[in-house]
């Protein structure tokens, strides 16, 4: 009689899921913990208690969330090795004489011209369902223009007639290579550990300019740009601020980098073409879910003020956040800075004061046209404000006019506009997210991906 012993790999690969999960809780326990302990409180006491978190017991956590990893990819390496084991033991018979596995060195066989040809089969096949949902959306909206039950943005409408011609030449694509090459794919994201700003950066995270105005807010979503493809943040980061100033509630700024991929197809960078269209789309998108994860792992608590701040992609991603009545009932935004983004297709929430930066030759912000609607023209948003920046090259310089610098700089040049930001920046509800004299700022940026 033959007993063999084996590994249920897919029961293993779950544990391995909750193992990360669970690793993941940690880090995010511990990050919060470092908030929670920032509080208003001097003294010996407060010296010794803050020294025993950092020095003993956060080293506790965060050893325990490592070994949790680590014994994570310990049964991942050894699931790997037994369902390499069981496909090799496919032809065995019951002795060892009789194992017919190839050995290392022997190359995979070619493939049939049969399995070529259900390859291509196949990626056409899947290019297809995704032209499919791609047809329907663009059919549910000019559904629901036609019988008034939304008015869509013009802006929405050709995004979503672009998916539709993206993802059909897609199916090209798919069939001369023969395999899925992912155009235009959207998919889920997801959010790694929190990582602290050192005080004065560390090669691969720039340091935090401490929020004292507009333009120092921008640079935090420069810096984002900085961070992609560098280290642990290989497809991007968000880089959240905390304030706190004496008499003010502590406050949050969640700074947003805009596209970072340009490819018809999708990356593992949550900021690509894909999610630019999605986002246009008036849909989901990586790059919003990951927004909304990283504020959890962040651990902002409700009631707490935040403000959202982004370039391109990423004006358009807080403001479809600012829009979304879920999200709001969750998270008090309270102000919104978007440079260089087409936000006027988004019906943003009246509570929310927001900034749109555009530079005058800058096409991209005009991309919204407005905010046209079909029926109702032009949008009229009296809580968006819109200054026209000054910009330091011809028409024809689009990516000069475009860059994210080009708006850091000038959002703090002097002149009318910057007397318009200035003065925009001085209202109440702004005073939370300027650090003032006793107040401080620590931030931590958090890596993000697509699955």
């Amino acid at each position: 009689m033959t007993v063999t012993h084996g590994m249920d790999t897919e029961a293993a690969r779950q544990a391995v899921r909750q193992l990360d999960a669970g690793a993941d809780e940690l880090s995010n326990l511990a990050l919060r913990v470092d908030f929670a302990l920032t509080f208003e409180w001097n003294g010996r006491d407060a010296d010794l208690t803050r020294d025993r978190w950092s020095g003993v017991e956060r080293w506790q956590l965060t050893t325990t969330a490592d070994q949790l990893r680590s014994v994570a990819a310990l049964i991942v390496e050894q699931a790997d090795q037994q369902d390499q084991a069981s496909s090799a033991s496919a032809g065995w018979t019951g002795s060892t004489a009789d194992w017919s596995a190839p050995t290392p060195t022997e190359a995979p066989a070619e493939k049939s011209w049969w399995d070529r040809f259900t390859d291509h089969v196949d990626g056409v096949w899947r290019a297809v369902v995704r032209t499919g949902d791609a047809v329907g959306d663009l059919g549910s909206k000019l559904g629901d223009i036609i019988t008034g039950e939304r008015d869509w943005s013009g802006t929405a409408v050709a995004a979503s007639a672009i998916n539709v011609l993206g993802n059909a030449a897609g199916i090209v694509a798919n069939g001369v290579t023969g395999t899925d090459q992912h155009w235009f794919e959207e998919t889920e994201g997801r959010v790694g550990t929190p990582l602290q700003v050192p005080p004065g950066g560390n090669g691969v995270q720039p340091p935090l300019t401490p929020p004292t105005s507009v333009s120092s807010i921008m640079q935090g979503v420069s810096d984002g740009y900085a961070m992609n493809g560098q280290g642990e943040f290989t497809d991007g980061a968000v880089r959240i601020t905390t304030v706190s100033n004496p008499g003010q509630p502590t406050a949050y700024i969640v700074a947003i980098p805009g596209t970072e991929a340009w490819g018809p197809g999708t990356t593992g960078s949550v900021h690509d073409l894909t999610a630019n269209l999605h986002v246009a789309m008036g849909g989901q998108s990586a790059a919003i879910n990951t927004v909304r994860q990283a504020m959890e792992a962040a651990g902002i608590p409700p009631g707490a003020p935040v403000l959202l701040a982004g370039h391109s992609q990423s004006g358009m991603v807080a403001a479809s956040l600012a829009s979304d009545p879920g999200f709001m009932s969750r998270y008090h935004v309270t102000n919104v800075i978007s440079a260089g983004g087409p936000v006027d297709i988004f019906d943003v929430d009246d509570r929310v004061r927001v900034l749109s930066l555009e530079n005058e030759h800058d096409i991209v912000p005009r991309l919204d046209f407005g905010g046209t609607r079909f029926w109702h023209g032009p949008s009229d948003q009296p809580n968006v404000t819109a200054v026209s920046l000054e910009a330091n090259g011809g028409w024809h310089q689009v990516l000069a006019n475009h860059d994210v610098h080009n708006y850091v700089t000038r959002a703090g040049e002097a002149g009318a506009a910057g007397d318009r930001i200035r003065a925009w920046a001085s209202d109440p509800s702004m005073a939370p997210f300027l650090v003032t004299n006793g107040g401080t700022a620590t931030a931590v940026d958090i890596p993000v991906h697509r699955r």
